[in-house]
């Protein structure tokens, strides 16, 4: 019998995927990390202490909130803190809910308040160390 070459059609590729987090939120599709690009507006810049707390907390918590993707312009809006980290991680896909926006002023206007919201909050001492024990 004639050996056969081998086959020229690889396997197909690994679909994308959270493993070896649990995904704790609603989400249209979990896709690849590079499926979307990061919004090229977006102005937050995720210093290396910020990820590696991100990634302590995914490895205890799951991920518990979807990126959102404007149907739009195919950017990711929110989650480029979530797409970075799971790319740190070795995590192959991130969890995505596709939404639509009025007009690029609305969609950068949702990112930018995304991005601004946390950091307007007073924490309340008191209650964190409460909290904490």
């Amino acid at each position: 019998m004639t050996p056969q070459p081998p086959s020229k059609s690889s396997p197909p590729p690994e679909p994308p995927s959270c493993s070896p987090l649990a995904v704790h939120c609603k989400f249209d599709a979990i896709v690849a990390l590079d499926a979307h690009p990061p919004h090229p507006k977006n102005d937050n810049v995720h210093t290396q202490e910020q990820l590696t707390l991100f990634v302590k907390i995914l490895k205890r918590q799951g991920i518990r909130r979807a990126a959102v993707v404007s149907k739009e312009s195919g950017h990711f809006v929110t989650g480029h803190g979530l797409r970075e980290a799971l790319q740190s991680m070795g995590v192959t896909g991130i969890p995505v809910d596709y939404q639509s926006f009025a007009s690029e002023k609305e969609e950068l206007a949702h990112l930018m308040a995304d991005n601004q919201l946390g950091k307007l909050a007073i924490r309340n001492d008191e209650l964190t160390e409460a909290n904490l024990q």
